[in-house]
C-alpha cells in the first residue's frame, strides 16, 4: 500500500514538472514565436555617393554593399541600388511599397545611406542629381521621408524597420546632410516624424544623429561610417528592438568621441521583443 501511494506522488510530481516547464518554455520563446518562420521578409538598400551638386561621400555605397549582405544573411530578399537620381529612386521606392502591398503578412526594412536635409523641419532623402541651393528647389529634387512613411502606412504589412544612414545639419565634406533652418531652432519632439504616431502597424526608425545634429561619413579611413558600423555589428545579436537601439548609440557614440548621436523612434505593439537576427 506504502509503495503504491509513493509510486502515485512520483506520478504526480511528474505531471506537474512536466506542465510547468512546457509552461515556462512558451514563455521564454514568446519572442521566437513572433518571428514566424513563414514570414517572407522584404528589404531595399540605397546607396547614394556620387552626388553631383553636393559633396560626394566616401563611405554610402560601401555601407550599402554591407548592409545588403548581412540582411541576405537574415534572409530578406533585397533590392539593392547605388547613386540613384530622383527618378529612379522614386521608381526603387515604390517598388518596394507595392511589393509590400500585395504581401500584407511580410516584414519591411529600407535602408538609405547617403545625403539628407531638413527643410522647415521635414526631412528628406537626396538623390545623386539634388540640387544643391535653395530650399524650394531642394524639395522637389528630393524624396520626402513623410512620403515613404505615410506610403509605408498604406502598405499595411505587419512590421516594417526604416534606418537612415543621414544627418540633418550644415553641409560638409565628411558629414550626411544639409539643413535650411537653424540647428538652434530645431526641437527633438519636432524631427519631423509625427507620421509615424498614425502606424496601426509596428515599426522601427533609426537615423545616424539627432534632429540638427552630424553625421560623419567616415572615422580615420574606415570602410563604413560610425553608424553603420555599429549596425553592423550589432544586427545580428539577439537582441531586441530597444536593445539594438541602445547598443546602436553606445557604439556610435564612442566612435565619434561623443559627437555624434543617433536618434531613434518606435511604435511597437505587437512586437516589443521582435528580433531581426530570428
Amino acid at each position: 500500500m506504502k509503495l503504491n501511494k509513493l509510486v502515485y506522488l512520483i506520478l504526480v510530481a511528474s505531471l506537474f514538472l512536466i506542465f510547468a516547464c512546457s509552461t515556462t518554455g512558451k514563455n521564454n520563446n514568446e519572442a521566437i514565436s513572433q518571428n514566424d518562420a513563414h514570414t517572407e521578409r522584404f528589404a531595399i538598400v540605397i546607396g547614394n555617393s556620387n552626388y553631383e551638386n553636393v559633396f560626394k561621400l566616401q563611405n554610402a555605397k560601401n555601407d550599402a554593399e554591407d548592409v545588403t549582405v548581412i540582411l541576405k544573411q537574415l534572409g530578406y530578399h533585397v533590392d539593392s541600388y547605388y547613386d540613384l537620381n530622383y527618378e529612379q529612386m522614386r521608381i526603387a521606392i515604390n517598388k518596394f511599397i507595392e511589393t509590400l502591398s500585395k504581401n500584407k503578412d511580410s516584414e519591411g526594412f529600407f535602408y538609405f545611406a547617403g545625403q539628407g536635409g531638413m527643410i522647415n523641419n521635414r526631412n528628406y532623402l537626396f538623390p545623386t542629381d539634388v540640387p544643391g541651393s535653395y530650399a524650394d528647389r531642394v524639395i522637389d529634387g528630393s524624396y520626402n521621408i513623410d512620403i515613404l512613411l505615410n506610403n509605408l502606412i498604406q502598405s499595411d504589412n505587419k512590421l516594417n524597420v526604416v534606418i537612415m544612414d543621414a544627418c540633418f545639419s550644415e553641409i560638409f565634406s565628411t558629414h550626411r546632410g544639409l539643413v535650411f533652418a537653424s540647428p538652434d531652432d530645431i526641437a527633438i519632439n519636432n524631427d519631423g516624424l509625427d507620421v509615424l504616431e498614425y502606424f496601426t502597424n509596428d515599426i522601427f526608425y533609426i537615423q545616424a544623429a539627432l534632429p540638427g545634429g552630424v553625421a560623419m561619413d567616415g572615422v580615420s579611413g574606415s570602410r563604413n561610417s560610425p553608424f553603420t558600423m555599429s549596425l553592423l555589428n550589432n544586427i545580428m545579436k539577439p537582441l531586441n528592438f530597444t536593445l539594438l537601439a541602445q547598443e546602436i548609440i553606445k557604439e556610435t557614440l564612442g566612435y565619434t568621441d561623443g559627437k555624434q548621436r543617433p536618434y531613434y523612434k518606435a511604435n511597437i505593439i505587437n512586437y516589443e521583443n521582435y528580433i531581426i537576427n530570428r
